[in-house]
């Protein structure tokens, strides 16, 4: 038998990418005609829609009372390190009114602006993508919702040869990401970002293959594999 001049552990992670992204897209495809009943869907948003974007985050802090969001500084920082130009959205809508929003943006990332200590610089970070800025109308924007904009994101994450996610939480967060996601803390004790009132944030890390196998499908994949619609599950 001819030997392979590739790496094991390559073919593998190029397999899995593939099974990955046609698994995701059965999820896709299952969550999307569901949420069509609801007049629901979750898009990747281009530029053109900026400015609902910015609206629908803007709204969301003045409600939550996260001020040191909507800061001055905060705004100016955020347009040096050109966070909205190099970030992607994924975007889910409501009878094309935006319900949730899950930004996805390149290294350098924003917590690498904020704290330069955290990042362990050992890791190849632009291999990463970060996530932040995920805000759901909780009213609108159900658990399929959510799911739907999570499976978009790691289909474009994988289909642009990102090998994981990183993301910077506070308590709350750190929960779903955790529980939900599968994502974990690089470090064990949260740091404060003196910018934002001096609140204790946590960096998240994990790859597709364990954000697949995370919580956030559990459920879901058994339904769909109980339909007989999974192209292949044990990845």
């Amino acid at each position: 038998m001819k030997k392979s001049n590739s790496p094991v552990g390559t073919i593998n992670v190029q397999s899995n990418s593939v099974k990955l992204l046609r698994n995701l897209e059965f999820i896709i495809d299952y969550l999307s005609s569901h949420l069509r009943s609801k007049s629901t869907e979750v898009l990747i948003m281009n530029r053109h829609y900026d400015s609902e974007i910015e609206y629908f985050l803007q709204s969301f802090y003045l409600r939550n009372k996260q001020f040191y969001l909507l800061d001055v500084n905060q705004i100016k920082f955020e347009k040096k390190i050109k966070a909205a130009q190099r970030s992607t959205h994924i975007c889910a809508l409501r009878d094309g009114k935006i319900i949730g929003i899950l930004r996805m943006t390149p290294f350098p990332f924003e917590m690498s602006f904020v704290n330069c200590d955290i990042l362990n610089y050992s890791i190849d970070y632009n291999r990463y993508v970060e996530y932040s800025r995920l805000v759901t109308n909780k009213k609108y924007c159900d658990s399929d919702c959510v799911q739907l904009m999570m499976a978009h994101a790691a289909h474009w994450g994988i289909k642009h040869k990102y090998g994981g996610v990183v993301a910077l939480t506070k308590k709350l967060q750190k929960r779903f990401y955790t529980n939900r996601l599968g994502l974990r803390a690089v470090h064990e004790k949260p740091f404060c970002i003196d910018e934002r009132e001096f609140g204790e944030y946590w960096m998240m890390k994990a790859n597709w293959l364990e954000i697949y196998n995370s919580k956030v499908w559990t459920n879901l994949k058994t339904e769909i594999t109980s339909e007989n619609k999974f192209g292949d599950t044990d990845i």
